[in-house]
């Protein structure tokens, strides 16, 4: 149970992680307000839609790019994000500003939390498995090709876009009047663009995705970020056969078990059964003898399922604190699986039982 309970819990948080890391089951960035060097988005729908899949939320975002950026914190100076301090290169990624308005509109849709952004700087959106937020510093690089340097106010461990993207590596938020006035000096084909597309049933979009990366040529596949789908499936093709393992061995164990404990009822019989004419004799119903027996065959089984029930919830408290994160109520979709199993087994047997001891006290 303990076992089983962990596999799945990992599963489940291992696709709650990539709906965080990936909010857009589909995305890429265009530099150009109305370039489609990457992909078309008509031919993406197109495609989409003739495998069945419909949207369940599209986004698009026009935002300033920072080339070679560089982020540094005034209370952690050995920290630095970006790659402004090395030569320019083939893995050269960029950063991505975004307005406050923007941002707030896709943390409404996507159920996070919305934000003020300080006026003339910079907040920094940042996931990172250990859940550590920065606080205030400053940002460097190119927009437009000219160097600048802004504030950052701080930082979230979140995101709202799609971060696998070579243009967007990282993104900031800068509140509405700045963010403006920035875009207004930048011509359009110098602007970067995000387009965002949340799929229904997107677990099984897969070969779409595969069929989509055919149509982007090889230099602009650092621009795209189709793979959700594709990691979901690799994930689950492990966890699945894992699971399979872990079910089969499970399930012999559990059969042994409650075997053990069916023989060990019929081994003692003859036993109970004496002792049953003799609560007979004097006077007892069947009704409270039978509640006599099946409150001990109660004991014996489950017992150990108290026992193990504990050991699990004791492996997936201490699992959740190695995730960082609150995986209760699918410890208990698990426990509630076994102890059903568990009163089934148990149903049947003090059934069996009751029936055997009936047939030979009338023997």
């Amino acid at each position: 149970m303990t076992a089983l309970g962990a596999v799945y819990i990992m599963h489940v948080q291992g696709k709650q992680d990539l709906m965080k890391d990936s909010p857009f089951s589909l995305a890429y960035v265009e530099k150009g307000l109305h370039m489609h060097n990457v992909i078309n988005p008509d031919e993406l729908r197109r495609i989409v839609k003739e495998d069945g899949f419909s949207f369940e939320n599209e986004a698009k975002v026009v935002s300033i790019g920072l080339e070679k950026y560089s982020i540094t914190f005034d209370t952690d100076r050995s920290t630095q994000l970006g790659n402004g301090h090395i030569e320019e290169n083939e893995y050269q990624v960029d950063a991505m500003i975004i307005s406050a308005s923007d941002y707030n509109k896709l943390a409404k849709e996507q159920g996070k939390p919305q934000i003020v952004v300080e006026s003339g700087k910079l907040t920094l959106l940042y996931r990172n498995f250990n859940q550590k937020v920065f606080g205030s510093g400053k940002a460097t690089g190119y927009i437009n090709g000219e160097k600048i340097e802004l504030p950052v106010s701080g930082s979230l461990d979140t995101n709202v876009m799609n971060n696998w993207i070579k243009s967007n590596i990282l993104t900031l938020v800068m509140d509405d009047l700045s963010f403006i006035n920035r875009i207004s000096g930048i011509p359009e084909d110098k602007q970067r663009v995000f387009y965002g597309f949340e799929l229904k049933n997107w677990e099984k979009a897969a070969p779409t995705v595969a069929k989509l990366n055919k149509i982007v040529s090889p230099e602009m596949e650092r621009e795209t970020d189709f793979g959700r789908p594709e990691r979901y499936s690799e994930m689950s093709e492990v966890v699945s056969l894992t699971l399979f393992i872990g079910m089969f061995i499970s399930l012999l164990f559990f059969i042994a078990a409650g075997s053990m404990i069916y023989f060990k009822l019929f081994t003692e019989i003859q036993e109970d059964q004496a002792q049953f004419k003799g609560l007979t004799r004097i006077g007892m119903t069947r009704k409270e003898i039978r509640r006599i027996v099946v409150s001990q065959i109660a004991i014996i089984f489950f017992i150990p399922c108290v026992v193990g029930i504990s050991h699990a919830l004791f492996a997936m408290f201490a699992l959740d604190n190695l995730m960082n994160t609150s995986n209760w109520i699918y410890s208990f979709v698990v426990i509630g699986i076994y102890v059903g199993m568990q009163t089934i087994y148990f149903l049947l047997a003090s059934n069996s039982y009751m029936k055997s001891m009936l047939r030979g006290s009338e023997a």
